[in-house]
């Protein structure tokens, strides 16, 4: 997921910010984020099946985690404060990151009930 997540902000820096402006880019990649993502973790979990709905619950809640984590790894290499990055989470300013960890912590659930036998 995280080389997932790099080539999109490639995608996006190349691409969407050029043609659209930065805040306009950040949304549409939050989009082709989230359907990247979605077309992965088909994959994943059609491979590796998940065997119960608590199963499926605390996969959701570690990738949630881990992500949140990856990204905070990352916005402090960068050098942005903790009140930078939870901008990125502000829904009533356009920001619509928070739709990432999200899909990411209800996908595993999602993917159980439409994959069981």
């Amino acid at each position: 997921m995280p080389v997932i997540a790099v080539l999109n902000a490639l995608i996006r820096q190349f691409l969407f910010v050029k043609n659209y402006g930065e805040k306009a880019a950040h949304q549409i990649s939050t989009i082709t984020l989230i359907i990247f993502l979605g077309i992965y973790l088909y994959f994943v979990l059609n491979r590796w099946r998940l065997e119960s709905i608590s199963q499926a619950m605390w996969t959701g809640i570690l990738w949630c985690f881990l992500t949140i984590i990856f990204e905070i790894g990352l916005g402090l290499a960068s050098g942005k404060t903790f009140s930078e990055m939870l901008k990125a989470y502000d829904l009533f300013s356009g920001e619509l990151w928070v739709f990432v960890p999200l899909f990411i912590l209800i996908v595993p659930v999602l993917f159980y009930f439409f994959m069981k036998d």
